[in-house]
This record gives structure tokens, C-alpha cells and sequence, in this order.
């Protein structure tokens, strides 16, 4: 495929596409009905045709850290989000997004730290003024750029929004990494308190990235993934959540948190998530 697969969050590794396998086929979910639930799909896995089986009706959204569209997301009835994840996209991004390739666009990725798209938050808004804001004018609903969860990500975003005189950030892109399903929603509400906007949840995931936090159980993956999407679901202003991380290689998160199996096929965790 010609999609640039670009990692998510704050680890090191690019995702590998998973092979294709040739197993039987297994029922194919329903597509979702336009408008059906929150869930997304945070898809690094380029072309790979398992993406039919992560498709159920409370499953509406994907991305893909790109502007790339993995192949078959239309059919399947998902709604493709693109990002312009950083500076090196920004050729990628202005030949594909143009009017009707989708109707949402995704800022950049953790621009608040230097191990991913690493911007000042001034330059970040020259570059939405440049290439996001016109998108506006063509009928996209503009998200903005995804901060990380660490001390300086809402201060990154506060900044953003002073310096970007005259744009539409619609809605709040996050991240977020710990171990506390209370403390997720209280973070998630925060944001909404600060800004006002609704919010999209585009990475998280039951992970401690503190030496001193020991990291998810099983059964605490579960918990927080059941009480973390519960609230989100019955929550009207977040609008899309996209669980971390549908792919074999997590990239340094908690394995326990994976979506997706060898197989191509949603893990038990994936299932209970879809």
C-alpha cells in the first residue's frame, strides 16, 4: 500500500502492517449505520483487509495517524478522519484532503513533546491557519490538535488557541495514559470545563508510563476499559473514543491493552470493546 503508517503516542516504533492470513473468513459484523456509536478505530495497520472484522454497529470512526484512508473504510461503512500529523505529512495531506474526501480533520500528534510532532504552539498555528482552517470553508468539522496527557499538554493547548487568531478548532483532541478510571474521567471532564468544546479521546489506554505506578492487570484493563467507555458512551459531549491499540505491536504500551491478535482478529478485550 502507499500509506505511511506514523506511530502513534509516546513510543518509539513505527507499527508494522500485520500479514494477511489466510483463515477462514468469519462472519462479517454489520457495518455501522451513518451517525452509529463513538467507537473508532485508531487503525495503523495501512491496507490489511482485517479491518471488516473490527466493524460492528456501535463502531462509526477511523484514523490513521495520516491522511491516508485504509482501503475498504468506506465500504465498511466507517467515517475516516485525516491527520495532519506534523510537518512531515504536509505534502501527503494537502494532495489528499480536499473537499468530500471526509467531512472531519484531525490536528497534530502530541505537539507538546519532542518525541512526536514537537511543535511551538505559535508555529502550530501558522500551520492550522495554512492548512486546516481552509478545510472550514468545505464543510469539515475541525479537531484540534492531540496533546499528550503529561503536565504541559493542556498548557500547549491553552497557547495554541491564543495564537491562533480567527480559527475553528470545533472540537478537543486528547490523549490519555494511566492506571485510574476516575482519574481518566476527571481529566476528560477538565478539558471539557477548560474549553468548552466537545471532546474526542483519540489514544487511551489502561498504562503507566511512572516507574513508580505498577502497570495494568488483566482484570484492571478490563475495569478500566468497561468504566472508562461506559461514562464516555453516557457522556453527550465526548463524541468519538478511540481505544489504544488495535495492532499487534503496541509500541511500548501495556500488551495487556491489545485489540487486535495475530490472527487479525479482535482479541477478547476487542470484542468486549467493539
Amino acid at each position: 500500500s502507499s500509506s505511511v503508517v506514523v506511530h502513534p503516542t509516546t513510543h518509539h516504533t513505527t507499527p508494522t502492517p500485520t500479514p494477511t492470513h489466510t483463515a477462514a473468513p468469519s462472519p462479517t459484523p454489520t457495518p455501522a449505520s451513518s451517525g452509529g456509536g463513538k467507537v473508532g478505530l485508531g487503525w495503523a495497520n495501512g491496507d490489511n483487509p482485517s479491518l471488516k472484522n473490527f466493524v460492528t454497529s456501535k463502531v462509526s470512526a477511523i484514523y490513521s495517524w495520516s491522511p491516508w484512508k485504509p482501503a475498504g473504510s468506506d465500504a465498511l461503512g466507517l467515517e475516516f478522519a485525516p491527520m495532519l500529523w506534523g510537518t512531515k505529512q504536509i505534502g501527503d495531506f494537502t494532495n489528499l484532503v480536499k473537499p468530500g474526501y471526509a467531512r472531519w480533520a484531525l490536528g497534530f500528534n502530541e505537539p507538546d513533546i519532542s518525541g512526536q510532532s514537537n511543535l511551538d504552539p505559535g508555529y502550530a498555528a501558522s500551520l492550522w491557519q495554512q492548512y486546516l482552517e481552509p478545510l472550514k470553508s468545505h464543510g469539515y468539522t475541525l479537531v484540534s490538535p492531540a496533546v499528550t496527557s503529561g503536565p504541559g499538554g493542556k498548557t500547549w493547548l491553552q497557547n495554541f488557541l491564543g495564537a491562533c487568531q480567527g480559527c475553528n478548532v470545533d472540537e478537543i483532541a486528547i490523549h490519555w495514559y494511566g492506571t485510574d478510571p476516575q482519574a481518566f474521567i476527571s481529566y476528560v471532564q477538565g478539558f471539557h470545563t477548560t474549553f468548552g468544546k466537545n471532546i474526542w479521546v483519540t489514544e487511551f489506554a489502561c498504562q503507566s508510563f511512572v516507574s513508580s505506578v505498577p502497570q495494568c492487570s488483566k482484570e484492571q484493563v478490563q475495569n478500566f476499559m468497561d468504566t472508562v467507555t461506559g461514562w464516555m458512551d453516557s457522556t453527550p459531549y465526548v463524541s468519538k473514543y478511540f481505544a489504544f491499540g488495535v495492532m499487534t505491536n503496541m509500541q511500548g504500551v501495556n500488551t495487556l491493552n491489545q485489540l487486535m491478535g495475530t490472527d487479525g482478529q479482535p482479541t477478547p478485550l476487542g470484542w468486549d470493546y467493539l
